[in-house]
Parts: structure tokens; C-alpha cells; sequence
């Protein structure tokens, strides 16, 4: 009976011991599945706090940077400004180099404009290069030209200037008109009943026969002392006083005794002229200008175009 109460008390024991070891195998496993979890929230937040360590030194880094940038920007140009002044400075040297490419084909074409105009000059003062001496043949009207005075003195004035031409050659050229005798001359010169013609038809007249680089101007309302000479001048025919003065065309008086000659000096006392109903010859001053004056102040000259301006801006620009 006793072995099967120490059995019965030993599997008492034995069980007992058993639930012992299991409440304390659970209370282990309880503990240990505490303490990792508890380690887990512990890694988690340290893993958390070290992130965020780490953005906040990330985010300072990049102000620091930005900053950086701006002051940088603020006080230096951009690649993109950098990048105009470029274009910039380009479009200025290429328009320099084009005004400088125009202003070299400028100079070329003044020089060449004035190199043909020089040699033109040269070539025409050969055709005028005529020594005028008294041809009573060329420098009187009579008798070819009975009323055309005009083209007669007109011719001795050419010829005075260089140019080898006739009175016949001139009375040619001159334009005629049943009524008009500013810039024609009225009537027929080879007759006596012509009339006669003004200085605009004996301008327009002489600059249809004169080369380039010489050219007839009208001379109107110069005072006697200050003409340029030789220059064919409107008087009366043997300065006697006026037949019929009137007021006539275009503000032109006219008389029917118009004459008109060559003046080749004005002196003290004296006219010097050529006249084609006379020859080479001389009239009082006082009478003369008497009738220059009162007839208006007529008178036409011939001279070169190429002045002394000009021909400086030829020596240059052939020089350029």
C-alpha cells in the first residue's frame, strides 16, 4: 500500500513539477516575445529619429546651396546673358565689317566716277583748246547772216572759250520760232526781216554745242563791272537809243533795234568789244552802260563746270 501511496505521491509530485516547468516555460516565452518586441520599437524608433537626422541635415545642405547659387547669380552674369553679349558683340562686328566692306565700295566708285570724269576733262580740253584770234569771216554777220547777230556773237564767244566752231554752225543749232524769241530765235537769221533771240535760247543754245565740262550761264542783271569776261552782252546796234523799246515776254523788254556783241574788257572810259556788224572795237563807257542797263542787264558767259571744289573732290577721291 505504501509503494502505491509513494507511487501515487510521486506522480502527485511529478505533475506537479510538470505544471511548474510549463508556467515557467510560458512565463520565458512571454518574456522573451516582450523583450523583442520591446526591441523592435526600440530599433524602430532609433531607425526613425536617424532618418529624420539625416533629412534635416540634407535639407540644410541644400539651403546652404541655394544660397550659394543666388549670391553667385547675384553678382555675376548668367551662361544665358553670357550668351547675348555673345550674339551681341557678333552682330556689332559684322555690321562694322559691312559698313566697312560699304564704305570701300563707296570710295571705289567715287574713284572711278572720278577718274572717268578727269580723263573726259582731258579729253575735252583738246577740243577746246582753240586760239581765238579776229576771223572777219567767222566774227562778222555780214552778209550770211543779216539779222542774226545773236549767233554770230554767240560763235565769236565759243571760240573765245576754246571751241573751233562757225557762226553757220551755230545759227544751225540755234532753235527758231514764228514767235517765240526767249528760247528761240524769231524769225529767219539768214533774212532782213529776222528778229532776234534772248539770252535763255543762246544758253540753251551754246550748252548743246560746248563738251562735257563746259557749260554756258546766263549772266543776267550783272552790273557791267562785275561781269566775268569775254561775254556776249544785249545793247542796240551801234549803241544808239532804242527804237521801240516794250515790255515784251516773260518780263523782257525788247526793242526794234536789238543788237548784240561781245565784251572783252570794261575800262575807265572805254568798252572794249567785238562786234559783228563792226569788227574789233571800242565804245564810251557811259553810253554803253546806259544802254546795258536800261535794256536789263543782258549778257551770257561760257566757263568750265569743273570748279576749284569739284576738283578737289576729284584730287581726293583719286588720291583716296
Amino acid at each position: 500500500m505504501q509503494i502505491q501511496g509513494l507511487s501515487g505521491d510521486f506522480a502527485t509530485i511529478r505533475a506537479v513539477m510538470i505544471d511548474e516547468l510549463k508556467q515557467k516555460s510560458n512565463t520565458r516565452e512571454a518574456a522573451l516575445r516582450y523583450g523583442r518586441v520591446a526591441g523592435n520599437h526600440g530599433v524602430e524608433a532609433g531607425s526613425s529619429k536617424l532618418r529624420w537626422l539625416v533629412l534635416g541635415l540634407i535639407a540644410a545642405a541644400l539651403l546652404c546651396a541655394a544660397a550659394f547659387i543666388g549670391i553667385s547669380l547675384k553678382n555675376s552674369e548668367s551662361p544665358v546673358d553670357n550668351l547675348f553679349d555673345a550674339v551681341d558683340n557678333k552682330k556689332e562686328l559684322l555690321q562694322q565689317a559691312y559698313a566697312d566692306r560699304a564704305q570701300d565700295a563707296i570710295r571705289a566708285d567715287m574713284k572711278a566716277a572720278a577718274q572717268e570724269y578727269e580723263d573726259i576733262i582731258k579729253a575735252n580740253k583738246d577740243k577746246m583748246s582753240y586760239e581765238w584770234q579776229f576771223n572777219e569771216a567767222e566774227d562778222l554777220q555780214n552778209p550770211e547772216l543779216p539779222t542774226g547777230c545773236e549767233a554770230t556773237a554767240l560763235s565769236i564767244l565759243l571760240r573765245m572759250s576754246g571751241l573751233d566752231i562757225g557762226k553757220i554752225d551755230v545759227v544751225e543749232a540755234m532753235p527758231r520760232s514764228g514767235s517765240d524769241y526767249v528760247h528761240h530765235y524769231m524769225g529767219n537769221p539768214y533774212s532782213t526781216s529776222g528778229f532776234l533771240c534772248l539770252p535763255p535760247c543762246s544758253v540753251e543754245t551754246a550748252n548743246e554745242l560746248l563738251p562735257d565740262g563746259w557749260e554756258a550761264y546766263s549772266q543776267e542783271g550783272t552790273d557791267l563791272d562785275e561781269l566775268e569776261l569775254p561775254a556776249a552782252a544785249w545793247v542796240t546796234m551801234y549803241l544808239r537809243d532804242f527804237y521801240q523799246l516794250r515790255d515784251g515776254e516773260d518780263g523782257y523788254q525788247v526793242c526794234s533795234n536789238t543788237h548784240c556783241l561781245v565784251i572783252t574788257k570794261v575800262g575807265k572810259s572805254k568798252v572794249e568789244v567785238v562786234d559783228p556788224l563792226v569788227g574789233v572795237t571800242s565804245y564810251d563807257r557811259e553810253q554803253f552802260e546806259y544802254i546795258y542797263s536800261t535794256y536789263g542787264k543782258m549778257a551770257v558767259g561760257i566757263k568750265e563746270k569743273l570748279d576749284e571744289a569739284t576738283q578737289t573732290q576729284i584730287t581726293a577721291a583719286l588720291a583716296a
